[in-house]
């Protein structure tokens, strides 16, 4: 399941917010590509309307994607609500009495339980660091642009009606501005002395990463689409897919089969928000088959996927760095993000924690406990 919360749905020329929705999750799988659409609600007074809301976006996006993807509603509430004259297609997901929103979502989501607590923590990361972002935006032009950029991710790219076109707007965002993260801790600080660990610099290189995860998430059903149909026949076809501005990675993707091709942009997030974005190349093998094992494939295909990555995004040479303590890491990925990934293999290996690790949980314990505030 591949996950993004607080999905925003904007004017295109005002940019006034229309409506948004609280979770948009893609079950990928290679028989189909279905789309969930999460409405929460606390306020028992108001199930109807929020179900409604729910319904509302399940038929827009429908008829923004047409038969591309097939797309159900689930309206979350914390107990059992007896909504009378109910629509038949929603999905209402009842009597879950967890306290808060994060909990109930975890049915929604279909995460293993074990590993909910890490999910919980990594998608509180992700919504303060939009919120940083919004915060930061007066403090200077790299600021601000990180949060226009965070901004139309948001509330623009999820609703264009196809991947090639979700893509090539993400390629757009990421082009405008590469060297987001250094420019905004330059911004912040000095040229001379950029505050690398600032919460704004931190959340403008995770925007990025999260652009990357998008990117990763088109690339993925572009050759999900091809392992369908096969190879564009027609001229116009061929035409379209001349565009897709990654085919050596697509063409991984579909070399890799139905499953390996579906499963990527899930690994990806995976990696990403719950293992820090770094490989310990100390327990190299372990790491690598705890990563397969939770997305039920080989540790083989984990290599392969590794693999893709660096054909999609290897512009600037080897998008992975070896560093202090063997941690094989994404270059430019930030502080606090790779202590989630310290989190889950402390977890699962029992170790104290070493070196740079420790440093990286410190930023993690400091965003969570601040809000993100400096």
């Amino acid at each position: 399941m591949f996950v993004v919360r607080n999905a925003e749905l904007e004017e295109e020329e005002s940019g006034r917010q229309i409506t948004d929705v609280d979770v948009w999750a893609w079950e990928m799988s290679p028989a189909e590509v279905r789309c969930w659409i999460a409405q929460c609600t606390t306020d028992d007074s108001e199930p109807y309307k929020k179900a409604i809301h729910t319904m509302g976006m399940v038929h827009y996006v429908e008829h923004v994607h047409g038969d591309a993807v097939k797309v159900t509603g689930l309206h979350v509430t914390p107990r059992q609500i007896d909504l009378p004259n109910c629509p038949p297609d929603l999905k209402l997901l009842t009597g879950v009495t967890a306290n808060n929103r994060a909990d109930r979502l975890q049915s929604v989501l279909h995460f293993d339980i074990q590993a909910w607590q890490d999910w919980r923590i990594a998608f509180k990361v992700d919504v303060l660091m939009r919120q940083v972002l919004q915060k930061a935006s007066g403090q200077g032009p790299c600021c601000h642009k990180a949060n226009e950029i965070a901004r139309r991710i948001a509330s623009q790219t999820l609703w264009l009606e196809s991947p090639l076109v979700r893509e090539g707007h993400l390629l757009e965002c990421h082009q405008e501005e590469p060297q987001l993260y250094r420019k905004v801790a330059e911004e912040i600080r000095s040229s001379s002395s950029p505050d690398w660990f600032a919460p704004a610099a931190q959340a403008a290189a995770y925007v990025q990463f999260k652009n990357r995860m998008l990117v990763a998430l088109c690339v993925a059903q572009e050759a999900c689409r091809q392992l369908a149909e096969g190879p564009p026949k027609s001229p116009l076809a061929i035409r379209v897919a001349s565009r897709q501005a990654f085919p050596d990675a697509v063409s991984l993707l579909v070399d890799m089969g139905p499953v390996g091709a579906a499963k990527f942009p899930v690994f990806l997030q995976a990696f990403l928000l719950r293992w820090g974005g770094f490989i310990w190349e100390k327990r190299r093998k372990d790491d690598i088959a705890s990563i397969g094992q939770e997305q039920g494939v080989t540790a083989a295909e984990v290599g392969q996927w590794l693999e893709v990555y660096s054909k999609l995004f290897s512009a600037d040479g080897d998008p992975f760095q070896l560093w202090f303590n063997n941690n094989r890491q994404l270059k430019g990925y930030p502080p606090i993000c790779k202590g989630l990934g310290v989190r889950t293999r402390q977890a699962l290996y029992q170790l104290p924690w070493i070196g740079e690790w420790s440093e990286w949980l410190r930023h993690l314990e400091e965003f969570l406990k601040n809000g993100g505030d400096d």
